[in-house]
């Protein structure tokens, strides 16, 4: 939690080692141990690059600003969802190894190139 030690006024002149600069104590999310802000991406996933393993597929990708803590969840617009409903994917999901991006897809592979929005999220 938030600690700091009263100054001579009796009013907090740091908090978690943030001294105070000129009346003020300004915080950043990090310096609290809050959640950081949600950050929106777009992943594009390539027809070509899918490798099969049995009846399922991968392929590494990248995402612009991904953080190696990142949380990946996918939202596919309505035109994804039914490509992957006539191709035969029961589902596609994301695995975020120390910042190196996986798709995989379950069932079956597109059969077109799509792209997502996700939003990526730190975990600590």
């Amino acid at each position: 939690g938030l600690q700091g030690n009263p100054g001579k006024d009796g009013l907090t002149t740091s908090v978690n080692g943030v001294k105070q600069v000129n009346g003020n104590i300004t915080l950043t999310a990090s310096d609290i141990g809050a959640q950081s802000e949600n950050r929106l991406a777009t992943a594009a996933l390539a027809v070509n690059s899918w490798t099969e393993n049995g009846s399922n597929f991968s392929q590494t990708i990248s995402i612009s600003g991904i953080g190696v803590n990142d949380k990946i969840d996918i939202q596919p617009g309505g035109n994804v969802i039914n490509q992957m409903l006539n191709d035969g994917v029961i589902a596609i999901y994301f695995g975020n190894e120390n910042g190196v991006v996986t798709a995989y897809s379950v069932g079956a592979k597109p059969t077109a190139d799509i792209t997502v929005q996700v939003t990526l999220s730190e975990v600590r």
